[in-house]
């Protein structure tokens, strides 16, 4: 089994606290299955750095169930009681 880097731990680490289904999770912690930026890859370093542009470039969301801004704001600040 390979071993992942800190890096796509802490992707991993981040995506698991979304409530996304598994097609939507393996879309994006799969760099070749994300769409690209204008043109460029989207890098992991990026989306752990700003996690809000998912919602923003879910392109396969438009065909299939899109990711929502809400899922990201409850996954970064959950509501605490």
């Amino acid at each position: 089994m390979e071993t992942l880097s800190p890096t796509r731990k802490s992707l991993l680490n981040l995506l698991s606290r979304f409530e996304l289904t598994s097609d939507q999770a393996t879309r994006w912690f799969n760099p070749e299955n994300r769409p690209q930026a204008q043109g460029t890859a989207i890098s992991d370093d990026i989306l752990i750095s700003n996690p809000y542009l998912i919602t923003d470039w879910d392109e396969a969301g438009i065909k299939e169930t899109p990711i929502a801004l809400v899922t990201i704001d409850r996954g970064l600040f959950p509501i605490v009681k």
